[in-house]
């Protein structure tokens, strides 16, 4: 007599046997690590999302040494700013702002780090903030604070939003890993290291 995981295991071939491949744009956004990594990921973040901070906190060093140190993958980053969050728009402004200045990834960093101390002040005010933090790296903040007002940087930031729909992404942190070429594979949320790192290897065999 059969056990009951008889049947499972009959299904099983019909099920898809790989994730649904999703063919993802670069764009022109921030990319960290080696152009010519072999692998890409792709994240779609905002960040005011305590999700996306918990990333960049717990996961980002792990995948930073183990494959983007390495030259094993390259990050690019994509905005997805949430319409709840009252100053991730601003802050991706800020952070397309430093990218004209070759400053992006510092002041993602900074965003990160200072989350807390941001993301509660009056939307009005919080610009004050966000110049303070480019004067601390040392950036032109004249130039950075007209930036804050361009229609480009704001249409790049839409664009991103608007290929994230097309994408299926409906929360921050969403992330994509694989190849223009070949398509990604979407990991959705705050994920643990361990995910990141069964998925990558998979994709370099």
């Amino acid at each position: 007599k059969q056990g009951t995981s008889a049947p499972q295991i009959v299904q099983q071939p019909t099920q898809p046997s790989q994730p649904q491949i999703i063919h993802v744009s670069l764009d022109d956004d921030p990319v960290k690590g080696d152009p010519n990594a072999p692998l890409t990921v792709v994240e779609f973040s905002d960040f005011q999302c305590p999700f996306c901070s918990r990333f960049y906190g717990q996961t980002l060093p792990q995948i930073q040494k183990e494959y983007i140190d390495t030259g094993k993958i390259k990050l690019v980053f994509r905005d997805m700013p949430l319409s709840f969050h009252a100053n991730a728009m601003a802050a991706a402004v800020a952070s397309e702002c430093a990218n004209e200045q070759g400053k992006f990834w510092q002041y993602h960093d900074v965003l990160f780090e200072k989350q807390a101390q941001w993301q509660s002040i009056e939307s009005s005010e919080v610009t004050k903030t966000f110049s303070q933090y480019a004067a601390e790296l040392k950036m032109q903040t004249t130039i950075f604070e007209e930036c804050l007002g361009s229609q480009d940087i704001a249409d790049e930031i839409n664009n991103d939003i608007r290929d994230a729909g097309q994408y299926g992404v409906s929360g921050t942190p969403t992330f994509f890993i694989g190849t223009e070429k070949d398509g990604f594979i979407k990991l959705v949320g705050a994920q643990p290291f361990a995910a990141f790192k069964n998925t990558i290897e998979k994709q370099l065999g």
